[in-house]
């Protein structure tokens, strides 16, 4: 029984984990893009 909850913890603390790696990749997704963008528009000038 120990086990199982040790397990869960885990589970739980790994998927945080990756929700909050998820988030921030999407947020400097759109940092990069809008940044990608800018420069991408200032070459065509």
């Amino acid at each position: 029984m120990v086990e199982k909850g040790l397990n869960v913890k885990a589970i739980t603390n790994s998927e945080i984990k990756i929700s909050i790696l998820t988030a921030m990749i999407i947020l400097n997704f759109r940092r990069v893009s809008s940044i990608l963008g800018a420069v991408y528009s200032l070459g065509k000038i």
